[in-house]
């Protein structure tokens, strides 16, 4: 009996050696041939991983591949041509696929060439992917079908010529999508975007043509919706009734009415209507939502009633460049925080554009009781800003920022507004007083009218002027003045000696004759920008340089003047090398002509070798050395 134990258990093993290897062979590689991957191009990306070339993928190869890349360079490495659908069968080999990008395009022997996918099977192919990005720049129609539980991103797009015309036809399904971001037509082939992807929570669709009932019913749980395309010509709301959205986003459709009823029972708490066509607007659905920020731009609404929005959530309102012949925002006194009714100006940039449709001619805040922050650089048509109640003789205490640009005010009373720490001023304006703004910091002002312009404030420490008319500029009664930028004035001289904290100098102006610089209290300079502004150092729609919304507490960079004949620098005895780089020459940039002055004035009791680098300077610009 024993001896029979022994003889099984020894066969055992000897199957087990002969039969397990070819058993862990099949589980851990994959041979890389037409029948694993048929199609030749989806092969030739299995060869591109076989690192030991060995014609099998084992499972370290196969696991290390988590992103499918077909771009514009690989898809031609692997052969693409646009003779065929790509078929991706053999891809479901690679488990750790998560992220797929296809591009719809690639060059092939200098001629750019398109192709597309065999549909049917995509998400069988990639059985575990989480976000999907297609990019279309010739192929005409983007398929999706099938069903997907893992996917949680989409994002599609048809670029250049290709957007008029392309399509996307939609008919799977993906129950975990969170969020959707599509550039281009919906095929009216497709299933609603709503029963494809019941739970998206942020949907982005740019240059559409849905909207119209039934194109977008069946979502469940939107967080954002933004919709833009000039094929909109219709906007039914019904599929938002009584689900929670909290963001809607209309821009740049042909919608000329918009009905909000079905936003009653929402959640909503922003609304952006953007570049439409629409005259009229209800609000009265939104008061009970919650909405917090409110913003029409470039619409054609003639009126607006804020008491149906009086409620206790508004604290942001947006209106830019829409006809108004009036805007009362005294029903908001009470939750009003933020109020755009133009741009908000930076300090390190150029005022941009007048708003042409902007009507309303006077801006009355002095009911506001909680405003801290008014931006209306571009609204032309305004003239009068009313700061003081007339019966309680009470100003807006509460604000801090005062952004007037590009106005037809001509005068502007602002003292007395102790927490007011940015104002900025112009295009008209003969008169400013900031009297008592003992906070007051930025100061921005376009002046038309006086000739003489004398600042005095303990607290101001960034100056932007421009002006064609002051002969007279004195900021000598500023003592923490940090940064100043000049335009078009026609001051003869510029002194900044008592300025011991200027560190930003920027003139822009070929009839000045004469500029003192002062010593400076740092000698720190350097080329960077430092602390931006943190309202919106966490956003990732507005945080862009491009924008112009970037506030910088220092901008730490150095003198830049422009055609100045004279150069005062008396007031240093000794020159560092910081002083030479950024003061004096912005980066020695006294090699160029724009910025190359005739004289230059240097004390008297200068350190020696200082004034030999001096005189080496002038030497070489052709300017004269004056001993003072």
């Amino acid at each position: 009996m024993n001896k029979l134990k022994k003889i099984l258990a020894c066969m055992i093993i000897t199957l087990g050696i002969l039969y397990l290897p070819e058993i862990h062979a099949n589980a851990s590689t994959v041979t890389i041939d037409e029948a694993t991957f048929p199609d030749s191009c989806v092969r030739k990306f299995a060869q591109e991983q076989d690192v030991n070339k060995d014609g099998v993928l084992s499972d370290e190869e196969r696991n290390i591949v988590d992103y499918a890349l077909w771009d514009w360079y690989t898809a031609a490495a692997y052969g693409v041509d646009g003779s065929h659908l790509i078929d991706f069968t053999g891809m479901q080999n690679f488990p750790k696929i998560t992220k797929v990008r296809l591009q719809l395009g690639c060059k092939v022997n200098g001629k750019e060439i398109y192709w597309n996918y065999k549909a049917s099977n995509l998400f069988q192919c990639f059985p575990h992917v989480k976000q999907l990005s297609i990019v279309s720049f010739g192929t005409k129609s983007i398929e999706l079908s099938g069903e997907s539980n893992t996917l949680e991103a989409l994002d599609i797009s048809f670029e250049n010529e290709i957007l008029k015309t392309g399509e996307v036809v939609c008919k799977m399904y993906a129950p975990n999508i969170k969020e959707i971001d599509i550039t281009g037509n919906i095929s009216t082939k497709s299933y609603s975007l709503g029963k494809c992807f019941p739970k998206a929570k942020y949907i982005y669709l740019y240059d559409t043509n849905v909207g119209k009932s039934g194109t977008l019913d069946g979502f469940q749980d939107i967080e954002t919706l933004f919709i833009s395309g000039k094929k909109v010509t219709d906007m039914n709301l019904s599929f938002l009734s009584g689900i929670t959205i909290h963001r809607l986003e209309i821009e740049k459709t042909k919608i000329s009415k918009l009905d909000m009823a079905p936003l009653r029972k929402t959640k909503l708490n922003v609304l952006d209507i953007d570049n439409c066509p629409i005259k009229k607007l209800t609000l009265l659905p939104l008061k009970n939502t919650g909405i917090v920020s409110l913003s029409i731009s470039n619409c054609y609404i003639t009126s607006l009633n804020l008491k149906e929005v009086s409620n206790k959530t508004l604290t942001t309102l947006s209106i830019i460049n829409c006809p108004l012949k009036k805007l009362d925002v005294s029903p908001l006194k009470n939750t009003l925080e933020t109020l755009y009714v133009g741009d908000r100006q930076q300090f390190y940039t150029k005022f941009r554009e007048v708003y042409k449709k902007t009507k309303f001619t006077t801006l009355d805040l002095s009911m506001m009781k909680k405003l801290k922050e008014v931006y209306g650089s571009g609204a032309g048509s305004i003239k009068t800003v009313r700061l003081k109640n007339p019966k309680k003789h009470v100003r807006v205490k509460t604000l801090q920022e005062l952004h007037l640009y590009g106005t037809k005010i001509k005068s502007i009373d602002v003292s007395g507004l102790t927490k007011l720490k940015k104002l900025y001023v112009g295009n008209c304006t003969t008169k400013c007083n900031i009297n008592k703004c003992t906070k007051l910091e930025e100061l921005g002002i376009i002046n038309r009218g006086t000739t003489d312009l004398s600042l005095k404030s303990k607290s101001l420490k960034h100056l932007q002027y421009r002006g064609g008319k002051v002969k007279k500029l004195s900021v000598r009664k500023c003592p923490k003045l940090y940064a100043v930028t000049i335009r078009g004035t026609k001051a003869k001289s510029l002194d900044f000696k008592g300025n011991k904290n200027l560190l930003y100098l920027s003139i822009y102006n070929s009839n000045i004759g004469k500029v003192v610089y002062p010593k400076v209290k740092k000698a720190d300079w350097r080329y960077e920008y430092k602390i931006q502004d943190k309202r919106f150092s966490s956003d990732p729609i507005t945080n862009a340089e491009e924008s112009g919304i970037f506030t910088y507490e220092h901008y730490l960079g150095g003198y830049n003047i422009n055609q100045v004949k004279t150069v005062d620098i008396s007031a240093w005895k000794r020159l560092s090398s910081a002083m030479k780089k950024r003061q004096l020459a912005n980066g020695y940039k006294f090699v160029m002509k724009q910025y190359t002055p005739r004289r230059i004035i240097i004390n008297k009791k200068l350190r020696s070798s200082d004034k030999k680098w001096i005189r080496a300077v002038a030497k070489k610009i052709k300017a004269k050395v004056i001993m003072w």
